[in-house]
């Protein structure tokens, strides 16, 4: 008995040893990558501020964007159609930064509220104009941007001084600098 069982060992042991060894070429399914981090894996440096500053400065933006939509239709002066469409060119990839941070960011959804209380916004009577045109539409429109723009560099001094997200400070230094010349600009145009 004590024969076969030695007899036996260098059998098992040798399948043992190739068992593995059979199945490996042979394996059809391909190795798949490890999934990536979920979001909610990945910490954000994000606090209320920063959520606050993209969430209200999105709708801010889109209404300084509308705003400029109405300049071709209602003027021929040059100087002002050229800073419409330098407001537009800036602020629409700005709002698919902003929107992208919010998706990312998965903050919860405010409660009540509106936009209406956020600073600069124009109300429905303000972006009417009366259906001015020319120099009528000039100065009313340029009027708005200043109030408009005024109050989206308020937004921005809030982020960059009390927001934590470096990403969104830094838009928010860009708005204050750019926003500023702007206005600078537009009240030239006054005169």
């Amino acid at each position: 008995m004590n024969e076969r069982g030695f007899g036996a060992a260098p059998v098992v042991a040798a399948a043992l040893a190739t068992a593995g060894c059979g199945t490996a070429g042979t394996n059809t399914e391909p190795e798949r990558p490890p999934a990536p981090p979920s979001r909610s894996q990945a910490p954000v440096d994000v606090n209320r501020v920063d959520i606050t500053f993209a969430s209200d400065m999105i709708p801010h933006h889109d209404q300084a964007v509308r705003m400029a939509d109405m300049v071709p239709s209602r003027t021929d002066d040059a100087a002002l159609r050229d800073l419409a469409e330098r407001i537009r060119r800036a602020q629409r990839p700005e709002i698919d930064r902003m929107t992208g941070w919010l998706r990312d960011w998965q903050p919860p959804t405010p409660s009540g509220g509106g936009h209406d209380s956020t600073d600069g916004m124009m109300s429905a009577e303000d972006m009417a104009l009366d259906e001015a045109r020319g120099h009528a539409f000039e100065e009313m429109w340029l009027r708005m941007v200043i109030e408009h723009h005024e109050g989206a560099v308020t937004m921005a001094r809030t982020e960059f001084d009390e927001g934590r997200n470096d990403a969104a400070r830094e838009l928010a230094r860009g708005i204050t600098e750019s926003q500023r010349s702007e206005t600078a600009e537009t009240r030239a145009m006054l005169g």
